[in-house]
């Protein structure tokens, strides 16, 4: 089985404070999948705290805070990043653009993060997605090939732009009701294995490919989560010999599991430990499973 760590958000606001305290007791037993918006737009943090408090937020001033910031211009966090790259104690990947979606005419993406998603959009992003993809392979020395969208949601739009830049996804597979969309996204071959798993009530538990674009299913490392049932689902990978992406946001590393009486981070801790009872397990990045060879 292959086990994998994705922290999706990781951005220019992020200091190594922060991030070396978070990845402290995690990265020397498992590499983890930083996920990155090369471009991100506006005041994270603070928009962040918003979402996820539910508190109300004026539109126009979100859609005003809309400075870029480079991740390499935080020069810092930029070469700690490249310190643990060149350790191999992280991969790099894409988590889309800039982080914001700004269709005011799309519908509001309620319990989210401020409105929507990026990557489920009525634009082509084929362009931003080349300049942000060349901008992260430059700066770090590798050819990004890995991509998780902002809140987990992409449709054809978007899935359209990574084909285009060979890039590879992990998130949430389409709802296989939408048995259309499915076969358009991953071919007909592949929509028949995953309705197969479905039918043994399993999540497909590997890689498949379709039109040189490798897609994989993630499993959620949330607050309200249940860590049992997390550790289910591993079970269910391992005795399939597959592939474990259990994603999580490193920012929230300090919150309390709503449950448990642990932090996030511990939680994480927990499960590392937990995998480490089984034989043949390892440790790797979606950059590794996803490169060319």
């Amino acid at each position: 089985m292959k086990f994998i760590i994705r922290d999706d958000d990781v951005n220019y606001h992020y200091t190594v404070d922060q991030l070396s305290r978070w990845y402290s007791g995690i990265i020397d037993m498992c590499p983890i999948s930083v996920c990155i918006p090369a471009f991100i737009k506006g005041d994270f943090f603070k928009w962040n705290r918003l979402a996820e408090n539910h508190i109300p937020y004026s539109a126009d001033e979100w859609l005003n805070d809309n400075t870029v910031y480079k991740l390499g211009d935080n020069y810092v966090l930029t070469a700690y990043l490249k310190r643990l790259l060149v350790q191999h104690k992280i991969g790099i990947s894409m988590h889309g653009v800039s982080h914001r979606n700004d269709e005011m005419e799309l519908e509001e993406v309620k319990h989210n993060y401020i409105r929507g998603a990026e990557f489920y959009t009525n634009r082509d992003y084929t362009r931003e997605l080349y300049e942000a993809k060349s901008y992260l392979s430059e700066l770090f020395g590798v050819e990004v090939c890995s991509f998780t969208p902002p809140q987990n949601m992409i449709n054809i739009k978007g899935l359209n732009a990574l084909k285009a830049n060979n890039l590879s996804l992990c998130t949430d597979f389409l709802s296989l009701r939408n048995w259309d969309d499915c076969i358009k996204s991953y071919g007909i071959i592949n929509y028949v294995k995953l309705c197969y798993y479905k039918l043994k009530k399993e999540q497909y538990p590997y890689v498949f490919h379709h039109h040189r674009m490798g897609f994989v299913r993630h499993c959620r490392l949330q607050p309200g989560r249940d860590i049992g049932a997390i550790k289910q689902e591993l079970n269910s990978v391992y005795k399939n010999n597959g592939i474990f992406v259990l994603s999580t946001h490193s920012y929230g590393f300090d919150f309390k599991m709503e449950s448990y009486n642990m932090t996030m981070k511990e939680a994480l801790l927990d499960i590392i430990k937990y995998s480490k009872q089984f034989d043949n397990v390892e440790y790797t990045t979606l950059h590794d499973i996803f490169k060319k060879k």
